[in-house]
């Protein structure tokens, strides 16, 4: 996640057993970066507790993640505490108990062991907790939890081998496997018949092509609420023969189809495939030029800097490598190339202040351009209340225009930077002088054009018709629901939205209750249809509230009631 100020806070904590210190627990660190339409997470960085079980690190203002991973040499359970809003100094004093091991071993459906592949454990209740667990070589997993209900999912690691070893294929299977955990339990999972997904790759003379990165992605709407933190693709090179492999369950997918940099060739992607029973197809590709360049700023390479390449027919992203260095397989034509840094979210490494690029190429031959970013103007303000009171904590998203108007296409790809507001309402960015589009909390009726010229800019936001709802949602017995999504639409809105409705991608984390049974909504003024969905696995039901008047700042308590035959 970029986010939007230099000023550095404190993300610290004590990890502790019954008021006794916990040394020797890792603790994981990771923020947001948008990719592919959605928010991933990303790791930062890894500390172990001391002797006083404390843990410390210095990060930007963002939203964060820890991951508590205990030694593997006690009992305590592991725990994440998610969607961490830094805005000032945070810190944390985290007990661990005494968990349940899990514990089991991964197979197909034919038998065959499945090292290939990382656990990933979603909470369902009484915890909200989402940890990955890589599986040991043959195949094994075993981890500490808290006694609950979860769910179980597998995501295809790729591993080293000894190259006289079969190489498995890389699979894709965003199946759940629900598991109740009261004690130390042995859970086994056989992964559901897959379909065989093979294909060559040739260019237009018929000779195999070495080396294409072949990438498949899930083109089906995931119907669990987690699904959508899962890595929905897989993907793999094609051999010397041009030939891939991948084991898909039934399903409807997009492929892309990457050429080496030297070959000449045009990248491709192909939607729509569906794979509901083994296939084979030759794929070919066409003549095409290379596009190659290099990011700097000041001089120095920028690493992971997002360059967009939109074509007629192409819309492709790649990162820039250690080097700054980008590539690009494109069909001649007309693209618009834009470039947009993921800056650090540690403060001890510095931030590059910089700019994002946009510019127009015409590729009718191999060409070679390099950028470099500026550090742009300063554009800075503050986010206040109709009373000026500062909003702390708002989620800011500065979206590129199409000659002034705001550009649809660009919105459903990605914003250009995502950052949150200080404790004091305060967000800054450098831009170069064009318009964009500023939004508030991802929601349309909230945008702002903001016009940068040659001078500094400062731009104060004052949310009129906006307000903050607090739902705690609970059972029949008071005691809270965590993992229950709430989402909404508006029935009617105070004032129309400067954008229509749907033309803003989702980017925020998906918004869940805590295990305390709360989440904080931020709407503008209006009546709306919520809808509480906890997992299917819960014990609760769903409800629906129709016609919520939202007109104020307003807490909301709602009770679920259990489903029917399962008890509270």
């Amino acid at each position: 996640m970029v986010v939007t100020r230099e000023l550095s806070y404190n993300l610290a904590g004590a990890v502790s057993n019954l008021g006794l210190p916990v040394n020797g627990t890792a603790v994981r660190l990771y923020d947001y970066w948008h990719q592919a339409g959605a928010l991933v997470k990303h790791f930062l960085a890894e500390q172990v507790t001391d002797n006083k079980g404390s843990f410390s690190f210095d990060v930007r203002k963002g939203i964060y993640c820890l991951e508590l991973v205990p030694s593997d040499n006690t009992r305590y359970a592991r725990q994440s505490i998610e969607a961490i809003r830094v805005t000032a100094n945070t810190s944390f004093t985290i007990g661990l108990h005494s968990g349940s091991i899990l514990s089991g071993t991964v197979r197909s459906n034919n038998g065959e062991l499945l090292p290939n592949a990382e656990l990933m454990v979603f909470g369902i209740e009484p915890h909200v907790l989402r940890v990955t667990e890589p599986l040991s070589g043959e195949g094994h997993f075993a981890l500490s939890l808290p006694t609950g209900k979860y769910y179980l999912a597998l995501r295809h690691k790729e591993i080293e081998t000894n190259k006289k070893e079969k190489k498995l294929a890389p699979f894709l299977c965003p199946v759940f496997q629900v598991v109740e955990l009261k004690k130390d339990t042995t859970s086994d999972i056989t992964l559901p018949v897959l379909n065989h997904f093979k294909g060559t790759v040739t260019n237009v003379e018929g000779h195999p092509m070495l080396g294409v990165k072949v990438v498949v992605t899930s083109a089906s709407k995931p119907e669990n609420v987690f699904a959508k933190e899962i890595a929905m693709s897989v993907e793999t090179e094609t051999d010397k023969k041009g030939a891939f492999e991948f084991m898909l369950q039934t399903g409807l997918y997009n492929m892309r189809l990457e050429p080496p940099a030297d070959s000449h060739l045009a990248e491709k992607t192909i939607t729509s495939i569906m794979v509901d029973h083994d296939r084979k197809k030759n794929y070919t590709l066409e003549p095409g030029f290379g596009l190659t360049g290099t990011i700097t700023h000041n001089g120095k390479a920028v690493c992971q800097a997002a360059v967009n390449a939109l074509g007629d027919h192409i819309d492709s992203v790649s990162l820039t490598n250690e080097d700054g260095e980008f590539h690009f397989s494109l069909p001649g034509g007309s693209y618009e190339v834009t470039v947009v840094t993921q800056q650090s979210s540690l403060a001890d490494e510095p931030a590059v202040e910089v700019a994002p690029w946009k510019g127009e190429l015409l590729i009718d031959h191999d060409t070679v351009y390099d950028v470099k970013l500026e550090q742009g103007v300063l554009v800075s303000g503050k986010v206040l209340d109709p009373n000026k009171q500062a909003r702390a904590g708002v989620q800011l998203s500065l979206y590129a225009t199409h000659n002034g108007e705001f550009d649809s296409q660009a919105a459903k790809r990605r914003p250009l930077f995502v950052g949150i507001t200080g404790d004091d309402g305060g967000y800054e960015f450098r831009l170069q002088p064009e318009k964009y589009w500023l939004v508030l909390n991802n929601q349309a009726s909230t945008g702002h054009l903001v016009h940068v010229s040659e001078g500094p800019y400062t731009n104060d936001l004052t949310i009129e018709d906006v307000c903050m709802l607090n739902f705690e949602i609970v059972s029949e017995n008071d005691e809270p629901i965590p993992n229950c999504q709430i989402s909404y639409e508006a029935y009617s809105l105070k004032n129309k939205p400067v954008l229509e409705p749907g033309e803003i991608e989702e980017i925020a984390p998906p918004a869940f209750t805590g295990d305390d049974g709360r989440c904080v909504l931020t709407l503008p003024i209006g009546i709306y249809t919520i809808d509480l969905h906890p997992p299917e696995a819960s014990k609760y039901a769903s409800r629906l509230i129709r016609q919520l008047s939202v007109n104020a700042d307003m807490v909301r308590k709602v009770r679920l009631s259990t489903k029917e035959g399962m008890e509270d």
